[in-house]
């Protein structure tokens, strides 16, 4: 019939029979190809949705953490401020106590100079050994006066430092508290062994724990209070581990013991900030703090990097 046609002249193209036969199965097969790639490019564009939503919702979610985070910092700073406020507080009431003896020394001197003049009983050597152990005196409180202002010197950059200096900086301050609680300091000296971190802020998380003890002992019933402080390396870390024997902490309160605000002190003595500001610290260093009860008291582990020899520190 196409030759036919073609000679007639009346079509003009060639036949093409692939098309002109009918193929059913070729025909489905050409229309699941069509179906295949109208559902690869609708995965294509889901996927494509799904990817533009998830970087939306992560950047969504990346700013509302950034905003968390900075307001947290924020509080932290201000906690830390509050209880660096509190702390100076307490270092003052210490200050005080370490005052009290020296200024009533100076004034019984005083008064004894006054008698002896009245009675005419001043001689050169009276005044001039009074005028001496005035002087020791005076020279005394100058230096709790150093120790305070030291304490409170920020240190932004870590260094090597003696863990030994950074006790006894703490311990020259509550020595007099410590003298009048009646407690007994044992300090198992380690002039040697060297941390890596904030020497001053050591110095006041070292204050925070003893000071938190001798609140503890100052409240038992105990006749032989003591504190006891060992210097030591474990672990590759340096560690000064601070032991009191005022009873330990209640299970129900030992989870508590590290949170903002959080004291068993009455509200006139405690802010509770202490030891969340010292974990804070510590935790700055590399470092943290861990506790137990033992058969009776605490015992408060500062597990600190340790410092290398040669790289700065000042031996005592």
């Amino acid at each position: 019939m196409h030759e036919n046609l073609m000679k007639l002249e009346l079509i003009h193209n060639p036949i093409n029979l692939e098309e002109f036969i009918f193929d059913y199965e070729n025909i489905i097969l050409e229309r699941n190809k069509v179906a295949t790639k109208r559902i690869i490019k609708s995965l294509f564009l889901i996927l494509a949705l799904v990817i533009v939503f998830f970087i939306i919702n992560i950047s969504k979610k990346n700013k509302r953490l950034k905003k968390e985070l900075e307001e947290n910092k924020r509080k932290e700073a201000l906690i830390i401020h509050q209880a660096r406020h509190a702390a100076m507080g307490e270092m003052i009431g210490n200050i005080a106590h370490q005052w009290r003896q020296p200024l009533n020394n100076l004034n019984l001197i005083l008064s004894n100079m006054q008698d002896s003049y009245d009675y005419d009983d001043l001689d050169s050597e009276y005044f001039n050994s009074s005028i001496e152990r005035s002087h020791l005196l005076i020279m005394q409180m100058s230096q709790t006066i150093d120790d305070f202002r030291n304490f409170l010197k920020p240190g932004n950059e870590k260094e090597n430092f003696y863990i030994l200096d950074s006790v006894k900086l703490a311990l020259n301050i509550l020595e007099e508290n410590i003298r009048f609680q009646n407690i007994k300091l044992i300090l198992e000296e380690n002039n040697i062994l060297l941390g890596y971190g904030y020497k001053n802020q050591c110095s006041q998380v070292i204050f925070n724990i003893v000071n938190n003890s001798i609140d503890a002992l100052s409240k038992s019933n105990r006749n032989n209070k003591i504190i006891r402080i060992l210097i030591y390396e474990a672990e590759g870390m340096s560690i000064c581990e601070i032991i009191d024997n005022a009873g330990g902490i209640n299970d129900e309160v030992s989870e508590k013991i590290f949170n903002p605000y959080f004291t068993t002190k009455t509200t006139s003595k405690g802010t509770g900030l202490g030891l969340y500001m010292s974990k804070t610290i510590i935790n700055n260093m590399g470092g943290k703090i861990r506790w137990k009860n033992t058969k009776e008291g605490v015992s408060m582990s500062l597990i600190i990097p340790k410092g290398r020899s040669g790289h700065g520190g000042n031996k005592i």
